[in-house]
C-alpha cells in the first residue's frame, strides 16, 4: 500500500500528532511507502491553490522521520504518480480551500480519501451544529449586526467564524459591550469591527461554566478513542491550548457517549471516518456539544500518553482495516 498525506508543516509544532502517525504507518508490513505533500514545496504552489491540471510533489519519508526533519518536505521531493496511491489522508487545518478539496477528490478517484473532501467543508463548519439543537447550547446564524442586537436582549453570546479554529476570531458580546482579542469595546464599535472582518457568524449562548473546561473527544470509525480536557488559564474563558489553555486526560460522560452516537450517524453517512467533538458544561450542569472538527484532528498521542493505552496503534489498525474493507 502507498499512502499520500497532505499537510502544512509550516503550522506544526513538536506536539503535532502527524509525525508519530507517519512512523506507525511505516511500521506496518502492508505499507510500502508513505509520501507527504506540503505547500512549503514551491513545486506544489499551484496544486495547493487548487489550480486544475496541476501536479503534486511529495517527500517519501523514512522510518526515522520526525518534526525536526520537516524542512525536507519542501526540497527533497518527487512527482507523485497518482495512479499508484492507495490511501490519501488529509491533515490540513481550516480554513480549507474548496478548490483544493475538489482537486484532491478529482485527482485521486481510485484512492480511498480520509475524510471525504466533498463533505469535509460542510461537516466542519460551525453552521453544521444547527443540525443538533437537542445536543447544543442555543445557537443562531447571524448575518448582520441587527441579528446580534436582537439576540443579546435575552442572552450574552459568543460569536464564532463559520470556518474558524483554535479559538481564532471568537468574540464575546453582551449588551454591555464586546470582548475582541482580550480587549473591551463599546457594543457598537465591537459589532462594527466584527462585521468588518466577515459577514456571517454562528452565535452561541455564553455558558457560565466555561471555566470547567472544553473537552475534546476523538472518534474513529464510530468508536471513541479518548478525551482530553482543556482548561483556560486563570482569568480567561477561552479553553484552546493555542489560547493558553492546559490539556489533561478526561473520562467520557454518558451524555457525551450519546452525542457521539447521534453525531456519528450523520458523519458516517457523509464519509467522515475520523473526527473530534468538543463539549462544554452547560448552564444546567451537564455537558453540551460545542464543536465538530472533521479537518485536522490532533491530540491522540497526548491522550495515549495520559492514558497509557496504545491509541496510535489502534488508530492505524482501524485505518488499514477500513481501507481493506473498502478496497474489496
Amino acid at each position: 500500500m502507498k499512502i499520500l498525506v497532505f499537510t502544512d508543516s509550516r503550522q506544526h509544532n513538536e506536539e503535532n500528532s502527524l509525525y508519530p502517525f507517519l512512523n506507525e504507518f511505516l511500521s506496518r508490513d502492508e505499507v510500502q511507502e508513505v509520501l507527504v505533500a506540503c505547500p512549503s514545496c514551491e513545486n506544489n504552489s499551484d496544486f495547493f491553490l487548487g489550480v486544475k491540471r496541476s501536479k503534486v510533489w511529495a517527500h517519501s519519508i523514512g522510518a526515522d522521520f520526525e518534526f525536526e526533519k520537516r524542512s525536507l518536505l519542501a526540497v527533497d521531493v518527487d512527482l507523485v504518480d497518482r495512479s499508484s496511491i492507495d490511501f490519501v489522508w488529509m491533515r490540513l487545518p481550516p480554513p480549507l480551500n474548496p478548490s483544493l478539496l475538489d482537486l484532491i477528490s478529482d485527482n485521486f478517484v481510485e484512492s480511498l480519501i480520509l475524510n471525504n473532501p466533498k463533505t469535509i467543508l460542510s461537516t466542519g463548519s460551525k453552521e453544521y451544529l444547527l443540525n443538533f439543537p437537542e445536543l447544543t447550547a442555543p445557537h443562531w446564524l447571524c448575518d448582520s449586526e441587527d441579528d446580534v442586537r436582537r439576540i443579546i436582549t435575552a442572552h450574552e453570546i459568543v460569536l464564532k467564524p463559520l470556518s474558524g479554529y483554535g479559538g481564532q476570531g471568537v468574540i464575546r458580546v453582551s449588551q454591555d459591550g464586546a470582548i475582541i482579542d482580550g480587549q473591551n469595546y463599546d457594543l457598537e464599535v465591537g459589532l462594527n469591527m466584527a462585521f468588518a472582518k466577515m459577514d456571517r457568524y454562528i452565535a452561541v449562548k455564553f455558558l457560565q461554566n466555561v471555566s470547567e473546561g472544553d473537552k475534546r473527544i476523538i472518534v474513529i470509525n464510530g468508536e471513541v478513542y479518548g478525551a482530553s480536557l482543556r482548561v483556560p488559564k486563570d482569568g480567561h474563558w477561552l479553553c484552546n491550548v493555542s489560547q493558553g489553555g492546559t490539556a489533561i486526560f478526561a473520562d467520557i460522560t454518558p451524555e457525551e457517549q450519546h452525542m457521539v452516537k447521534v453525531v456519528d450517524e450523520h458523519l458516517s453517512a457523509a464519509g467522515i471516518f475520523m473526527y473530534g467533538i468538543d463539549t462544554l458544561v452547560g448552564d444546567h450542569g451537564k455537558r453540551v456539544l460545542s464543536e465538530i472538527n472533521t479537518a485536522s484532528i490532533g491530540g491522540l498521542p497526548q491522550m495515549a500518553k495520559f492514558s497509557g493505552l496504545n491509541l496510535l496503534e489502534r488508530a492505524v489498525s482501524s485505518f488499514l482495516a477500513y481501507y481493506r474493507t473498502v478496497a474489496i
